[in-house]
């Protein structure tokens, strides 16, 4: 019995996934084909409520809408690869959807439909729907619909800003690029400086590890030993993402 409830559980859970992902399908087939065959009812079918104004008799003269209509053309009705992101902002959790349908021409990029939805409501599409993106970019989504008690709050980095020995300055910047531009320390691009309101961290490359100060409330201080790059990372990291104790694996000094 035991067995037979658990295949049960396993069709039901397979069902439910088929169901949504086809559902997503279905929508972003409707969304190729109303760019193929230029149809603006079908289009505004899927549409956010602020764009429908801007579908109408002339929309598919449009330069813009003209390129979408190219990269919708030679489609062969399948589709490769569905992806998912999930976050949650102000309280509302957003789903996003890439439904990749082919390979862009002469290019690396890859054509996608991209959708929304905001706190399970119906999904929309993002803009006019198409576009183009990098393979890296459909690949740091998930092949699984996240639920929702697992999606992490997205955390303001707003009032962050990253400068580079460099002179590259990337303001309001994402976890995912500051452990991007942490990599790139070398010789010759040897200081990162991440700034906030009240303070900053920063840290300088060498051959033997990675010196780090950083200045708030409290004072200006120094790590009184040198850090690894993994080390050095969990710190940039716990500092951007504000983590209540950020910096007390490291020991400090004041240097002021």
């Amino acid at each position: 019995m035991k067995k037979v409830l658990l295949l049960i559980f396993i069709i039901l859970i397979s069902y439910q996934s088929i169901v949504a992902q086809g559902n997503v399908e279905q929508i972003a087939k409707e969304i190729i084909t109303a760019y193929k065959t230029s149809d603006a009812d079908l289009l505004k079918k899927h549409a956010s409520g602020i764009l429908l104004p801007a579908i109408n008799e002339n929309f598919y003269a449009d330069k813009q809408a003209k390129k979408l209509v190219a990269l919708a053309n030679e489609w062969n009705g399948k589709i490769i690869e569905i992806r998912y992101g999930t976050e949650k902002m102000m309280g509302k959790t957003i789903n996003l959807v890439m439904v990749y349908f082919k390979n862009c021409k002469d290019t690396d990029q890859l054509c996608v439909v991209l959708l929304s939805s905001i706190d399970k409501s119906e999904w929309k599409a993002v803009g006019f729907g198409i576009s183009k993106i990098e393979k890296a970019e459909l690949e740091e989504y998930s092949l699984e619909l996240q639920s929702e008690e697992n999606i992490p709050a997205k955390i303001d980095h707003s009032e962050f800003t990253i400068e580079m020995a460099t002179g590259k300055i990337v303001k309001d910047p994402s976890t995912e690029k500051l452990q991007e531009l942490l990599k790139t320390l070398d010789d010759d691009n040897f200081f990162i400086t991440l700034s906030c309101n009240d303070g900053f961290l920063q840290a300088a490359y060498s051959d033997d590890g990675f010196s780090a100060e950083y200045s708030g409330p409290d004072g200006y201080f120094g790590a009184t030993e040198l850090l690894s790059q993994k080390e050095m990372t969990k710190l940039f990291i716990a500092y951007i993402d504000k983590v209540k104790n950020w910096k007390e694996d490291v020991i400090w000094e004041s240097i002021e």
